[in-house]
C-alpha cells in the first residue's frame, strides 16, 4: 500500500527528470501551451527558433541552496542589438585591408556579424553619418586619422571634419584603428 505523500514525491521526481536531461543545452524559450492557458519552458534545441523573440530566451541555472537542496532557475537572457551600423574594434589595430577583413569578421560585439566596410560605404558615411564621425573623433592620434577598408584605405582630418576613402592600399603597414560595419 502506497502512502499519498510518497506518490506525490514520485510525481515530483518524474517532473524534474526532463528538466535535468535538458540541462546540457541550457537554453529555453517561454512558449504558450497548446491550450493557451499557461506558459511552458521549452528546450531551445527541440524548438525551431526562427522568429522567436530573443527577450523570451532563458538559461537554466542549477543552484545548490545552503541546505543542500538543488534548485533550477530560469534566468532571462538579454541579447543587445547594435544601435548603429558602425563600431570601433577597441584595442584592435589592423596593418592592411586583409587584416581589417579578418579583425572585423572575428568581432562578436552585440552578438552581431561585422565586416570591413567598402571604400564607397565609408566615403558616403563620412559625409552624413554622425555616428561614424563620432567614433572617428574619439580615436587617438593627430589631426589626420587613417584606417583600412575591405580593399583600400580611409582618412579623416579632424581640423576641418572631412575625410574620404580610396580603393587602393597605399599604406605603410603601420597599425591603424579598426572600424567595422554591421553586416545586414
Amino acid at each position: 500500500m502506497y502512502h499519498k505523500g510518497s506518490m506525490l514525491f514520485g510525481i515530483c521526481i518524474l517532473s524534474v527528470i526532463p528538466q535535468v536531461s535538458f540541462a546540457n543545452s541550457n537554453m529555453y524559450t517561454l512558449t504558450e501551451s497548446s491550450q493557451g492557458i499557461s506558459e511552458l519552458f521549452e528546450n531551445q534545441s527541440s524548438n525551431a527558433m526562427s522568429g522567436q523573440d530573443e527577450l523570451k530566451t532563458f538559461k537554466l541555472k542549477e543552484i545548490t541552496t545552503h541546505e543542500g537542496n538543488v534548485e533550477y532557475r530560469f534566468i532571462p537572457v538579454v541579447v543587445s542589438k547594435p544601435s548603429h551600423k558602425w563600431i570601433e574594434a577597441e584595442g584592435v589595430y589592423s596593418i592592411d585591408s586583409s587584416d581589417t577583413q579578418k579583425n572585423c569578421s572575428e568581432l562578436d560585439s552585440f552578438g552581431a556579424t561585422w565586416r570591413a566596410p567598402t571604400a564607397t560605404e565609408i566615403q558616403a558615411a563620412l559625409s552624413y553619418d554622425t555616428d561614424l564621425r563620432a567614433i572617428i573623433e574619439k580615436l587617438p592620434g593627430d589631426d589626420i586619422i587613417k584606417g583600412y577598408v575591405d580593399i583600400g584605405e580611409w582618412y579623416y582630418i579632424r581640423s576641418n571634419h572631412t575625410g574620404g576613402a580610396i580603393d587602393k592600399n597605399m599604406g605603410d603597414g603601420d597599425p591603424r584603428p579598426t572600424i567595422c560595419y554591421l553586416d545586414m
